[in-house]
């Protein structure tokens, strides 16, 4: 493809000023779509706890059970993850502090020894 100096490409939406997003609502994303799972739109149907039987009741907490927990388990990797990075971007400020007092020692050194 050529491409003169002369001409101007525009990748952009038309119509949409410059700096401007389109709003979240008008953005198709992938929560939007309604792909569960059978088991989960049997837990989740919105019935009340009064409309069901022993054995229907049993089997949602089972199943709200395990997504709890599954929850609960695959939050705690996160933790770790958001905790080593936090003591590794620690460790690069201190590193990046030292690097810092020691320019500015030498600097100050030749300072020193230009005013003695």
């Amino acid at each position: 493809m050529l491409v003169r100096e002369s001409e101007l490409m525009h990748y952009g939406v038309l119509g949409m000023k410059w700096g401007h997003r389109k709003p979240v609502s008008s953005i198709s994303r992938s929560k939007n779509i309604k792909n569960y799972h059978e088991d989960y739109l049997k837990v989740h149907d919105g019935k009340k706890a009064y409309q069901l039987s022993d054995s229907e009741l049993k089997r949602r907490n089972k199943r709200l059970q395990a997504e709890e927990q599954y929850t609960r388990m695959t939050q705690s990797q996160n933790k770790g993850k958001k905790a080593v990075k936090a003591i590794i971007g620690f460790a690069g400020t201190l590193n990046a502090a030292y690097g810092a007092y020691k320019t500015y020692e030498r600097f100050g050194r030749k300072i020193v020894s230009k005013i003695s």
